[in-house]
C-alpha cells in the first residue's frame, strides 16, 4: 500500500510532530508531501531527518507548480516555498537518500519560456543529485478556483509531454496524468514520451475539487495499456517491477468512481482546521458567513 499524508507545518513544531505521527513505519511504501506546504526555514535538512527517522522514504514533487517566482507571486503562492527554496527541499532529500517525483502544472499564468525554464531547472538538479524517479505534468484545472479561466486542450498537454521527454533526457520515467486528463489522453500519452500510467486511486479529493473526477481501476488501466500495444506491469514507487497485474491473477473487484472525503456541497470547516486562518478569498469569505 501507498500512503499520501499532506501536511502543513510552516515552522511549528507541533503540527511537525503531527505530522511524525502520521508516518506509520509498519506501511512498507509511503509518501508525506511536504514541498508544496512546509515553511522550511533554514533546517529543512533536520526536518527530513526527523521525517526519516519516523519511517518516510520518499517525497512526491507536489507544489512545484512552475519553477518560476514570477509565476509564483502571480498565483498568490505566499504558504508555499520559493522556486528555489522548493529545488532545495528536493536537493538536501536525495542526499539524505531519498527518492523524489518532479512535477509541472502548467496553463496558469505562465509563459512557454517559464514552462522550459522550470523543465531545465529540474533537469539540473536531476545532473546533480540523480533523485528523481520520474516526472508529471497536468493542466491547470480551473474549476471552483479564484484564477478560473479555461483549461489547457488535450493537445497541448501532449504537447508538453512530448517536449518534457526531449528536455528531461536524464529523468527514466514520465507519468501520464490521466487523473486530470481522462483515459483515452492517457493512453495517447505513451506515444508521446509516457511510460508510466500511474497507479489505481481509492481516493482522490484534490483535482476533483477544481472539477476534474477521472477514474480508472485495474482493468481499465490495462486494457488501455495493451490496446495502445504495451505490456503493463505492477512497480513500486522507486519503479521496480513486481509483477503481472493483479486482476490477471485474482478477480479484483471493478471499481467505477473514486470515493470522497466529503459529499459534493459541503462545505464544512473539520473543527481541527478552525484555528488554523483562511489563506484563500472563497476561504476567508466562508469564515466570514459563518461567524
Amino acid at each position: 500500500m501507498r500512503t499520501l499524508a499532506i501536511g502543513d507545518i510552516h515552522g511549528c513544531t507541533e503540527a511537525l510532530d503531527a505530522l511524525l505521527n502520521t508516518v506509520n513505519p509498519t506501511i512498507d511504501d509511503q509518501v508525506v508531501a511536504l514541498g508544496d506546504y512546509v515553511d522550511w526555514g533554514p533546517d529543512s535538512r533536520g526536518v527530513i531527518d526527523r521525517l526519516i527517522a519516523a519511517g518516510l522514504d520518499s517525497i512526491p514533487g507536489g507544489g512545484a507548480e512552475i519553477l518560476v517566482d514570477r509565476v509564483r507571486k502571480a498565483l498568490h503562492c505566499y504558504g508555499k516555498a520559493t522556486a528555489d527554496e522548493w529545488l532545495d527541499v528536493m536537493r538536501h532529500a536525495h542526499r539524505a537518500g531519498l527518492r523524489t517525483t518532479a512535477t509541472m502544472m502548467y496553463g496558469t499564468v505562465e509563459t512557454d519560456e517559464e514552462r522550459l525554464e522550470h523543465l531545465l531547472r529540474l533537469r539540473a538538479l536531476q545532473d546533480e543529485t540523480g533523485g528523481f524517479t520520474a516526472f508529471i505534468t497536468w493542466s491547470y484545472q480551473p474549476d471552483h478556483t479564484e484564477l478560473a479561466g479555461s483549461e489547457a486542450t488535450g493537445i497541448d498537454y501532449l504537447r508538453t509531454l512530448a517536449v518534457a521527454r526531449i528536455v528531461l533526457d536524464n529523468f527514466d520515467n514520465l507519468q501520464a496524468s490521466w487523473v486530470t486528463q481522462g483515459g483515452k489522453v492517457g493512453q495517447l500519452s505513451l506515444a508521446f514520451g509516457a511510460n508510466d500510467m500511474g497507479s489505481v486511486m481509492i481516493e482522490e479529493n484534490v483535482v476533483r475539487a477544481a472539477g476534474a473526477s477521472y477514474c480508472m481501476d485495474e482493468v481499465e488501466i490495462v486494457r488501455n495499456i495493451e490496446d495502445a500495444g504495451f505490456a503493463a506491469k505492477r512497480r513500486n514507487m522507486h519503479y521496480e517491477m513486481l509483477g503481472d497485474p493483479i486482476c490477471r491473477e485474482r478477480n479484483v473487484p471493478r471499481m467505477l468512481e473514486l470515493a470522497t472525503a466529503r459529499e459534493d456541497g459541503d462545505l464544512s470547516v473539520p473543527e481541527e482546521l478552525k484555528n488554523y486562518p483562511a489563506r484563500s478569498r472563497a476561504g476567508k469569505q466562508l469564515r466570514v458567513i459563518s461567524n
